[in-house]
C-alpha cells in the first residue's frame, strides 16, 4: 500500500533526525565546530601562504576569493560528502540483513531513509554555518540564486556520494572489512574534487583528465556555483551529476544482485 510504505518511509526519516537531535550539546558542536576549525586552520594557512611568500594573487585567486573559495568548500562538504555510514557493511557482516530480506520494508530503503534523515540534520547545519560564514564576511553573497543553486547541486552531489558509499559498503558480501576502500575513496575524492585546492591551479592535463571524471562535481563545481561564477551552468552540472548517478546507480544493482546471491546469514 503506498500510504503504508510512505508511513515507513517517514519513520525511517523521523528516527535519523531523533537520533541525530538526541543529544543537544553534541549538535551545538556540530553547528560550531566546523566554523571555529575554518577560522583556525583553513584561515591560517591561506594567510600565511600568500603572507609568507609575499603574493596577491595565486592564479586568479586573491586571498578573498581563495578564502571565499574554502568556505564555500565547507559547506558543499555538509551537504554532499559528509554521509558515511558503516552500519550497512555492519548489516550484512553480523548477518542482521536477514531480518530486512523478511519484512516489507526493504533494506535500500532503510538505508535511503536513514541517509534522508542525516541529510535534513545536515541541511539544518549548513544554514547555521552559512549564516555566520556571511556575517563575518568571509563568503560574498550576491543575491539567494547562487545560493539556491548551489544548495540544490549539493543536496545532488550527496545523493551521488550516498550511492557511492553504499556501493563500497555492499562488498562485504566479499570482504570482511570495507573501511579501507572508504577511506581511500574519501581521500582521493578530496584531492581529485578541488576540496583542499581549486582544480583550477592543478596542471592543465590533470584538469583535461579530470574533466572525463565526477570528481570535479563533487566539489568544485558546486563551490563555483555558490560563487555565482557563470561558466559553470546550474542546468549543465545538474544533468552531468544526474547522469553519474544513474551510472552509480547501476553499478550498486549489480553489486546487490551478484552479493545477494552469495549471501549465507553467517553471523546470525
Amino acid at each position: 500500500m503506498p500510504n503504508a510504505d510512505l508511513l515507513k518511509w517517514w519513520q525511517t526519516i523521523k528516527i535519523t533526525w531523533t537520533n541525530q537531535m538526541a543529544y543537544k550539546f553534541n549538535f551545538i558542536l556540530m553547528v560550531i565546530a566546523p566554523v571555529l576549525v575554518f577560522y583556525l586552520v583553513k584561515y591560517n594557512i591561506w594567510s600565511s601562504i600568500y603572507a609568507l611568500n609575499d603574493l596577491s594573487i595565486i592564479k586568479n585567486y586573491t586571498l578573498q576569493e581563495m578564502l571565499n573559495y574554502q568556505a564555500w568548500s565547507m559547506v558543499v562538504a555538509f551537504l554532499g560528502l559528509a554521509y558515511i555510514n558503516s552500519k550497512v557493511s555492519e548489516d550484512i557482516r553480523m548477518g542482521r540483513i536477514s531480518a530486512f530480506l523478511l519484512y516489507p520494508f526493504d533494506f535500500w530503503k532503510f538505508h535511503t531513509g536513514s541517509f534522508l534523515g542525516f541529510q535534513l540534520t545536515q541541511l539544518t547545519i549548513c544554514l547555521f554555518t552559512v549564516f555566520a560564514l556571511l556575517m563575518s564576511g568571509l563568503v560574498e553573497w550576491a543575491s539567494w540564486i547562487p545560493l539556491l543553486q548551489g544548495i540544490v547541486i549539493s543536496l545532488e552531489v550527496g545523493v551521488l556520494w550516498f550511492i557511492l558509499m553504499f556501493s563500497i559498503a555492499l562488498l562485504s558480501f566479499w570482504m570482511e572489512e570495507t573501511w579501507v576502500l572508504r577511506v581511500m575513496l574519501i581521500t582521493i575524492s578530496q584531492f581529485l574534487s578541488g576540496s583542499i585546492i581549486p582544480i583550477d591551479l592543478y596542471p592543465q592535463w590533470l584538469q583535461s583528465i579530470l574533466a572525463y571524471t565526477p570528481f570535479p562535481y563533487l566539489t568544485f563545481v558546486p563551490i563555483k556555483i555558490f560563487m555565482g561564477q557563470g561558466e559553470y551552468g546550474f542546468l549543465s552540472s545538474f544533468f552531468i551529476i544526474l547522469f553519474w548517478i544513474i551510472i552509480a546507480f547501476f553499478m550498486l544493482k549489480v553489486i546487490w544482485n551478484k552479493g545477494v546471491k552469495l549471501y549465507t546469514a553467517a553471523g546470525i
